[in-house]
């Protein structure tokens, strides 16, 4: 093999080592987001009571059945959508059904229509009708007002699935104002820019990210592309993070320090509050084995009037893993200022 041939051979393994590494970092598409459990277990039903009788039970107390007025009835389906909720302007009389809540889904799950009714001060039927794409990402919520067209969006989406369109309606389905957004390769946004009814920019944002994606700086503008805010969200030369990497030292926007603990299962255990070396407050959380939250507490060096005050809240868990039962104590008087209690129905498979 001659010189020039050896050199285009060198030339060809080179570009297919290029085209290789191009191919493994291709964008990927984005997928819808699982929806939030707020609860362990598939529940069925959950019963909120509130309640005011209780006996001293050794170190905690029992509540008493008795001295409960239901607060809450919610029904859920199997995917923990909520599809009723009542709930009693007075639980003890159960005369007034403040708040009345429905949903129905698609045979996809999607959510496609949400109806609240509410009787606080006066009554009022909200009701949102919303549309998704074969893929399951919303494209348009509609909002009626007992039964008059209130308000509308829409939503667009690139080929890999990032919102970068946005259009806002009022009540006369006249266009108010709408936002286009750009995304870079990791489909993180770098640019949301708002318009007017007339195409015209009103304001934009800039967010800028570090080589693992984190959000590190925001910048915002006027149409005039004058800068009214910016947030610098990198860490500070004062923060301190443990080895698994979380922020257990920072100082906030306030001034404000945080001083946070974190045990091995990466859960907050306390958080401390102090501004200008002078504690202001401290919160605890302990948890179980399976990591259902059992007691909390907060503490505070000024609350009316006091010079120091603090509540610990204690919760019973059921064998799933939701609290079923909880109260309050003023660890000054040992006063209960809080009774709760729950009963949980579940699905069972």
């Amino acid at each position: 093999m001659n010189n020039r041939n050896f050199v285009k051979l060198g030339v060809l393994l080179l570009m297919s080592i290029i085209i290789c590494n191009c191919g493994s970092n291709q964008r990927t598409h984005l997928t819808k987001e699982p929806p939030y459990k707020l609860y362990k277990g598939n529940v069925k039903k959950i019963i909120t009571y509130s309640c005011q009788s209780y006996i001293p039970n050794g170190e905690n107390i029992k509540i008493l059945a008795h001295g409960c007025n239901i607060e809450k009835i919610e029904e859920f389906d199997e995917k923990e959508t909520l599809l009723t909720e009542i709930k009693f302007d007075n639980p003890r009389e159960r005369t007034a059904q403040t708040n009345i809540i429905t949903t129905v889904r698609d045979d996809k799950g999607n959510i496609i229509e949400k109806t609240d009714i509410s009787n606080y001060f006066f009554k009022l039927k909200v009701r949102h009708e919303y549309k998704y794409n074969d893929l399951g990402f919303l494209i348009e919520e509609i909002q009626y007002n007992d039964d008059k067209f209130y308000t509308r969006s829409t939503y667009s989406y690139d080929k890999y699935n990032c919102q970068t369109e946005e259009n806002y309606f009022n009540n006369k389905n006249q266009l108010e104002y709408k936002y286009i957004s750009i995304f870079n390769n990791s489909n993180l946004m770098t640019k949301r820019t708002g318009y007017t009814p007339d195409g015209e920019i009103s304001s934009y944002m800039i967010n800028d990210y570090d080589k693992e994606g984190k959000l590190i700086k925001r910048r915002d503008y006027d149409w005039q592309n004058k800068l009214t805010d910016e947030t610098d969200y990198k860490d500070k030369p004062t923060d301190k993070r443990d080895a698994n990497n979380n922020l257990i030292e920072f100082l906030d926007y306030d001034n404000i320090t945080h001083l946070k603990k974190i045990d091995r299962f990466n859960r907050c255990t306390e958080e401390q509050l102090h501004k200008d070396r002078t504690w202001l407050e401290t919160r605890t959380w302990a948890y179980r084995d399976d990591g259902a939250l059992i007691e909390e507490s907060f503490s505070t060096s000024k609350f009316a009037g006091e010079a120091f005050h603090k509540v610990t809240t204690k919760y019973k868990i059921d064998n799933v893993g939701n609290w079923i039962e909880k109260y309050s104590i003023d660890n000054e008087d040992k006063s209960v200022v809080g009774l709760g209690a729950r009963n949980i129905e579940y699905y069972t498979n």
